[in-house]
């Protein structure tokens, strides 16, 4: 591993960069596996207010 400081710059974005990917791909599984619940959950909530 070479710690030559002008790679830091580089190496602090790449490390944000991939912190954002991730965070990013976890919310979109999430909200794919959550996607039926949540209009179930709609269709609930009117039927309960519709009475």
């Amino acid at each position: 591993m070479d710690d030559d400081p002008t790679w830091w710059p580089l190496v602090n974005f790449c490390r944000f960069y991939n912190y954002f990917l991730a965070a990013c791909f976890t919310a979109v599984v999430y909200d794919w596996g959550e996607g039926d619940n949540t209009f179930q959950g709609i269709i609930n909530m009117y039927t309960i207010f519709k009475h």
